[in-house]
């Protein structure tokens, strides 16, 4: 989903760093020296820019394997909230009456109506209020991160989005 504020400055400069010192082997060691194995949130491998939507899209700061562990965090419940209106909170229960914040950059993954463009896959786990995002195929360094919003099909927010429209005419 396209989000509508540009990049802060100090969010651009980042990503320029990012950029120039992105290779294979500089990608890896980050990896390796920011992975604790208990940390509750995990977001090395992802990077966020502007998207071609005129908003901001998470990347892949380095080449990731299909099945690999892309990133995981924990999620806020928002009583109260409503969800349907607001496109920048997740579903968070199967009956679709909760809603939640999340850490890391998650919030910031866009989605395709056509399932074969998403890369990645989001599990949940609604008891523990934690996340895991998993590669579903190889994702190329800089290559946007996408998945399938659970809510795509009924959340009102998501009906009008000229982005998230989808037919299957053949034109």
């Amino acid at each position: 989903m396209p989000a509508t504020k540009k990049a802060p400055k100090k969010v651009m400069e980042v990503q320029k760093t990012i950029a120039k010192s992105s290779t294979k082997s500089t990608a890896k060691q980050a990896v390796s020296s920011k992975c604790r194995g208990d940390d509750w949130v995990q977001c090395h491998q992802v990077y966020v820019s502007s998207d071609k939507y005129g908003g901001m899209g998470a990347y892949a700061s380095c080449d990731i394997k299909k099945g690999a562990l892309v990133e995981k965090g924990i999620a806020r419940r928002l009583p109260g909230l409503p969800g349907n209106a607001n496109p920048f909170v997740f579903t968070w229960s199967e009956d679709r009456s909760v809603w939640a914040c999340t850490s890391g950059m998650v919030m910031f993954y866009n989605t395709s109506p056509v399932p074969e463009e998403n890369n990645t896959k989001m599990d949940r786990d609604f008891e523990k209020d934690t996340f895991a995002v998993w590669a579903t195929r190889d994702i190329k360094q800089h290559e946007e991160l996408r998945h399938m919003y659970r809510s795509l099909k009924w959340r009102t927010v998501f009906k009008n989005d000229p982005y998230l429209q989808y037919s299957t005419d053949k034109k």
